[in-house]
């Protein structure tokens, strides 16, 4: 489902209940838009979806879709045709040929397919085998996971703001992934390996080999909390504190048109950027 305005955020829901994650696809491009795949449609799948998208001034706008799988076969009055065999006999051999040129096109699809996939597991599930103890620390599960709606996105990763689970506490954090489109470029998944693998040792100072708690975990004021990673087949969220209020070089960027303007920044704000400069250093 997409929708041509500023999105803020975007989710999928099944009677008010929200999607897992591995069935929810951001694409940022043409429009933003969230897509509900569904691998093996199945009853267990029969029922209403919403799709709420709040855009950056706030309004809501709600997309309901409704999916049924039975299947109902028109039939004529008299249940007939009124074919000849002949053309009947025709019909079903070009039917049968198409059928046969489709399977074949599927098989050999599917293979170049698997092929890579293969290629593109090895790199996420090269790396998991080496970091056993990154993982026992911060490895969450992907079902304690919920995607809540975009961020934003750069040249190869997205953010996305969620809600993560750990026991009896819920967290809001932002997490970082490789878009959909770039999931073939290993480049891009072997650098959010390498900051994923940063930030495991950098929030793990005392060398602990077994799982985290959130709330053991080592704070600082000025960097943002850091909550694990969740793997999926072909790719890592890397969870880290929300920020609601954005990031600093872009609220820096906002203000330079007072400098411009008045060539001097009030006292307030000369205090502000001080302690911003305090805070960083």
């Amino acid at each position: 489902h997409a929708h041509n305005v500023a999105v803020r955020t975007m989710s999928w829901t099944k009677h008010g209940a929200d999607m897992p994650l591995r069935m929810v696809v951001y694409n940022p491009q043409p429009t933003p838009s969230l897509i509900l795949k569904i691998g093996k449609l199945q009853p267990r799948h029969e029922g209403t979806y919403t799709c709420a998208v709040t855009d950056i001034e706030g309004v809501v706008r709600n997309a309901t879709y409704t999916v049924d799988c039975k299947k109902n076969v028109k039939k004529g009055k008299d249940g007939r045709t009124g074919m000849s065999l002949v053309h009947l006999a025709c019909i079903l051999s070009a039917c049968a040929a198409a059928n046969a040129a489709a399977v074949g096109a599927a098989i050999l699809l599917r293979k170049r397919r698997d092929k890579t996939e293969a290629k593109k597991e090895n790199v996420v599930h090269t790396w998991l085998k080496s970091h056993a103890d990154a993982r026992k620390c911060w490895e969450r599960k992907c079902s304690d996971l919920v995607i809540e709606g975009h961020i934003g996105q750069g040249a190869f990763c997205q953010v996305t703001m969620a809600t993560l689970t750990c026991g009896s506490s819920a967290y809001k954090v932002a997490t970082k992934s490789v878009r959909a489109d770039q999931r073939g470029s290993p480049v891009a998944r072997r650098d959010l390996l390498k900051e994923v693998s940063l930030l495991c040792d950098f929030h793990n100072p005392s060398g602990k080999t077994s799982s985290i708690d959130p709330e053991q975990t080592w704070v600082h004021p000025n960097i943002a909390r850091f909550y694990g990673f969740v793997a999926e087949k072909d790719n890592i969220h890397l969870l880290t504190e929300y920020a609601p209020h954005g990031d600093l070089h872009n609220y820096l960027t906002s203000c330079r048109h007072l400098c411009i303007e008045s060539g001097t920044l009030s006292a307030d704000q000369d205090r502000e950027f001080a302690r911003f400069a305090l805070d960083v250093s």
